[in-house]
């Protein structure tokens, strides 16, 4: 049997009354599940209960707690006494090994239905079965799509008045520990991976309004959720100038108060996106005219180090198709910045820099390509003849060579007949490589496109077809 809403609890073994307290409402019982059913609404009241027993718990407890729950059925608000409530035992073991407390997680595991809203009871959890159902929780979120409703335990009141009277027990929503996990597991994935699916997921609830009241609080969090997607999907594409705009949009969203109705159900959330925050900040890119418009970015050595760093970033998390594509990228460009460097030609705005065929009297990313491609050419066609190219010329060409080899192998995805994964000693070289290349920057001698052919030797200004690569 499948249902809607779950609750999965233990059960004491040795009941006693006591006044159990949620909200307002209060209502006497031996066992917290079930004064847990009476106070919850119909709305959100199980429709099936799932017991966690030992051997001793089911001998001793199980079958009057499951007809206390039928016969209590006529108190639960709005219930329809015909409707059936499910109270099913689950059999654990004494969880006194590693092994034993494995085996109960997976009967738990096993037991509660996909997508169901799940209602948890910790009360009367002994030894580890506490820890047991909060482990299978953040499980069932992710493997069955499981929605946690509540997770309430029985804070015993002190009893101050006479000897015998009966305990008092407050029931209290501890759901805010898993929302604590959840949220800083968002945190965690979006600073170490760019993914924003998880945070954007968290966020979702909390920007639609519920009716009749104000919609500007929720708003906020909407543009909030649409900012995170936004980067998220500028980094996980490789774009750097989109990543570095979106960056700022993010950043100038999040140094906004948050909503209260967000900022009060977020575990500590200046620490929160503070780590956010730290992620982003070394790829922000302003700029002056509308964010989607690029034809104002500047191309100078600040820029080109903030692309950089957005390559290591990507080394880092193993992205290494991203990363070895930005670095040709980043080599055309360092290239056309070295060269109008020394001109008179003035800066590189966004519409030369990123204009791949040239406009008349300036040096377009085509340009650039074909050079590089032609020292390469040179390079492994003539490497004997020391004349032709300076020594920074050849290390420019060697550099040229290898990442463009290894990133069209990754760029077609290895659909040719040699077998590409590159093993830890490549990707040692292509930091390592990519390492010179940012020092590189401080060395214009090493930046030199001009090949100067010697006069009587005419065979060596054939160009080919594939130079730029």
């Amino acid at each position: 049997m499948t249902s809607k809403r779950v609750l999965i609890t233990s059960l004491s073994v040795s009941p006693k009354i006591t006044r159990y307290k949620l909200m307002e409402i209060m209502v006497e019982s031996n066992q917290s599940p079930l004064a847990l059913m009476q106070l919850l609404p119909q709305e959100k009241r199980p429709e099936r209960i799932l017991v966690l027993c030992s051997e001793r718990i089911f001998n001793e407890q199980f079958s009057n707690f499951k007809a206390d729950v039928q016969n209590a059925k006529q108190t639960f608000a709005g219930q329809d006494e015909d409707s059936p409530i499910s109270v099913e035992s689950l059999l654990i073991p004494d969880g006194v090994s590693t092994e034993e407390l494995w085996q109960s997680i997976k009967v738990i595991l096993e037991a509660v239905p996909e997508g169901c809203g799940l209602t948890i009871d910790l009360t009367h959890g002994y030894r580890s079965i506490p820890f047991l159902i909060f482990t299978a929780a953040l499980y069932l979120r992710t493997l069955k799509n499981v929605q946690i409703a509540g997770v309430y335990y029985g804070m015993l009141e002190e009893n101050t008045g006479e000897k015998h009277a009966i305990n008092s027990s407050v029931l209290i929503d501890m759901s805010v520990l898993i929302n604590m996990i959840e949220w800083f597991y968002a945190a965690k994935i979006f600073s170490e991976t760019g993914q924003a699916k998880f945070i954007s997921e968290l966020l979702a609830p909390f920007s639609i309004p519920p009716e009749g009241q104000a919609c500007s609080p929720y708003s906020k969090v909407k543009e909030l959720q649409e900012k995170f997607q936004n980067m998220g999907a500028a980094y996980l594409q490789a774009l750097p100038l989109e990543a570095g705009l979106e960056s700022s949009l993010l950043l100038k969203q999040l140094e906004k108060a948050l909503p209260e109705h967000l900022s009060t159900s977020i575990p500590l959330p200046d620490e929160l996106f503070g780590k956010v925050k730290e992620f982003i900040v070394p790829f922000k890119l302003d700029n002056r005219r509308q964010y989607k418009d690029k034809r104002n970015l500047i191309l100078n050595e600040q820029e080109l180090k903030r692309q950089g760093l957005m390559i290591d970033s990507y080394m880092e998390q193993g992205y290494v198709n991203h990363s070895i594509g930005l670095m040709r990228e980043w080599m055309v460009s360092a290239a056309m910045y070295q060269t109008r460097k020394h001109s008179d030609l003035g800066s590189l705005k966004g519409d030369v820099w990123l204009s791949y065929d040239a406009k008349a009297g300036d040096v377009g990313r085509k340009d650039i390509e074909f050079k590089l491609g032609n020292l390469k050419k040179y390079a492994v066609r003539f490497h004997k003849n020391n004349a032709l190219l300076t020594e920074g010329q050849k290390w420019l060409a060697e550099q040229w060579h290898f990442l463009i080899k290894d990133r069209n192998h990754l760029h077609h995805h290895g659909l040719n007949k040699k077998y590409i994964i590159l093993n830890s000693s490549k990707l040692t070289e292509i930091q390592k490589r990519w390492n010179l290349l940012k020092e590189s920057l401080s060395e214009p001698e090493k930046w030199n496109l001009e090949i100067k052919f010697p006069i009587y030797d005419k065979s060596l200004r054939g160009t080919g077809n594939n130079a730029s690569e």
